[in-house]
C-alpha cells in the first residue's frame, strides 16, 4: 500500500532487516500499516530495542554523529508521540 507523504513521494516498504535499532541507524518512517512507507526518515539517537523489527533500516551514521548528538542540546516540544 503506498500513501501520499508531505514531500510527495511514497516508498515500497522493503522487507525487515535482521539489524538492530542501535545509535545512529537511519530508517524509514511510515504509518499504522507496514506498507505505508514514505519519505519521512528518523536517525536514532540513542538505542531503541522496541522499534527492532518494525522498520525498515536503510543506512547507519558512519561520521558527524557528535553534530546529531548536538541537537539534545535544543529546546524541544512533544505534540503527541512525536518530539519536535
Amino acid at each position: 500500500m503506498l500513501l501520499p507523504s508531505f514531500g510527495g513521494y511514497s516508498l515500497e516498504t522493503l522487507p525487515y532487516l535482521t539489524l538492530p535499532y542501535l545509535t545512529g541507524v537511519l530508517s524509514m518512517g511510515r504509518y499504522a500499516d507496514p506498507g505505508s512507507g514514505t519519505s519521512s526518515f528518523s536517525v536514532l539517537l540513542g538505542n531503541a530495542p522496541h522499534l527492532d523489527m518494525q522498520y525498515t533500516i536503510f543506512g547507519r551514521v558512519t561520521r558527524g554523529m557528535d553534530v546529531l548528538e548536538s541537537l539534545l542540546d535544543q529546546p524541544m516540544k512533544r505534540e503527541g508521540m512525536f518530539v519536535m
